[in-house]
């Protein structure tokens, strides 16, 4: 599967671990079902509810340091612009905005950061 011309494994095991909601290792047909409801026709809220659930790997509601880091550094290789920069740079880059997003000074960004970010 390509995204964005991308081999891009990474993105599509999340999207499973997302839309396996009773995580028994298979997508049934509702779970297909919601997943291209929200990916098709999803509202703005959902589309950045499901993206902040693709990062959040251990599902405890925050995105903590490394995860935003993964995040950051995935987004950061599909940006043209970006693509040149090494990944020392890419990874400053993704400190400074997690420590920006993360207004509450939790150590960790929670789904109305997140939302605020990305708009």
């Amino acid at each position: 599967m390509k995204l964005n011309g991308l081999q891009d494994a990474v993105f599509i095991e999340k999207c499973f671990s997302v839309s396996d909601t009773d995580k028994d290792g298979l997508i049934n047909f509702k779970e297909v079902a919601t997943c291209l409801s929200v990916l098709l026709r999803g509202n703005e809220s959902a589309m950045d509810e499901f993206e902040f659930r693709l990062w959040d790997s251990d599902g405890d509601g925050v995105l903590k340091k490394n995860e935003f880091i993964e995040f950051y550094m995935h987004v950061s290789r599909l940006d043209p612009e970006l693509k040149s920069f090494d990944d020392e740079k890419i990874l400053s880059q993704a400190e400074k905005v997690f420590y920006a997003v993360d207004v509450k000074k939790t150590g960790a960004i929670d789904l109305d950061e997140f939302k605020q970010a990305i708009e």
